[in-house]
Parts: C-alpha cells; structure tokens; sequence
C-alpha cells in the first residue's frame, strides 16, 4: 500500500517540496526496474533534464540494518549511472533500525535524520519511529503528517491523534481507494477461479 500511497500526486508533491523546496508537477514516477532486477519502491525522476534537480529514491522499510543501506547505496549508483547525477535517498523505516547514526544531524525543516552518504547520493534522510513521536494534536506539516501515516501505520483515522488534519485524512482516502481496488481484484480472481474450477 505505502507504493501506492508514494506514486499519488499529492504525495510526491509533499515530498518534492519538503526535500527540494520545488513542485511536485517537476517530477514524474520513474522506472524503478534497475539492473539484476533491483527495484527501489518508487524513484521521482524530473520531468525535464534541464531542471538541474536530482532524482528522489523512496524507500519503506520495515528493517534499515547494513544490508538495506548497501542495497540502497547500490540504486542510489544505478540512479547515477541512468541520470548523471548523485539521488536524493529517503528512507521511512518502520519498525527497526540497527545502524550508526553517531554521524547524523537532524534537520529544521522537518523530521529526520541525515546520513552520512558521500560519493553515491547528494543526500541521504532517514525518518523512523522517532521521527513520527512527535506527532501533535495540531494541523501537522504535510510531511509529518505523511511519515506519521507511513511509519505509525495505523489501520483507523480515529485512532491517529491527527484525526482532523486534512492531510493526514487524505492519506486515509487513499489507503481506502487502494484496499478497495485491491479487494475488487481479488474478488474477480476468486471469482475466475470458481467458474473454473467447479
């Protein structure tokens, strides 16, 4: 669902203009299929080369230890080699993180932690479970809201404390849309199978 989620328009706009202070409408959805059949959740390419932006990594993931960050590294290079120009990698983890981040500095702009990512990205921004603990009662930042969405993952809007941000509704509708259509897929492949099989 959280692929899903990072493709919607909105979504990539909150992104593009938290990291790069640009409009969403500058960059587009990716190929996201690198060699050896790699394939990050979801890469914003820029719309037009001359733009001078670099392209955005998205990775949800439940678990950021040293194999994650070296896979992460290796499509941060893919991405390089596709388009001459160092990523931006921005990782929402979920659940665990067990590597260093003694080198990180937090950002003012909003909530996460900025890795050390020399030579293979220009930036590199991990928000975790920290990150989202400070979730307020108030009208969140739309990136807040977004990383409190992802990373908290709950299954009710009334069980979010932000119940009442509009953003943070809006992530809710689109997870609906996506278990709707999920469900409806399912139930015409039920439904197939039955035909066939009895």
């Amino acid at each position: 669902m959280s692929k899903f989620v990072l493709k919607h328009p909105d979504v990539k706009n909150i992104i593009t203009k938290t990291l790069m202070d640009t409009n969403g409408d500058a960059y587009r959805i990716g190929d996201a299929e690198w060699d050896h059949g790699l394939r990050p959740d979801v890469v914003y390419e820029l719309m037009h080369v001359s733009l001078d932006q670099p392209p955005i990594i998205v990775e949800v993931q439940a678990t950021v230890n040293a194999d994650f960050m070296n896979r992460a590294a290796h499509y941060c290079i893919m991405a390089y080699c596709r388009y001459k120009v160092l990523p931006i990698l921005l990782i929402f983890n979920t659940q665990t993180t067990s590597i260093s981040t003694n080198d990180r500095s937090s950002l003012k702009n909003f909530c996460a932690l900025s890795l050390s990512c020399e030579y293979w990205a220009e930036k590199c921004y991990l928000v975790n479970v920290n990150s989202a603990s400070s979730e307020t009662n108030n009208e969140l930042h739309p990136f807040t809201a977004l990383l409190v969405f992802l990373i908290k993952q709950q299954t009710c809007l009334l069980e979010s404390n932000s119940w009442k941000d509009l953003v943070t509704q809006s992530l809710f509708h689109l997870a609906k849309d996506f278990l709707e259509q999920f469900i409806k897929r399912e139930t015409e492949l039920l439904d197939t199978i039955t035909s066939v099989a009895f």
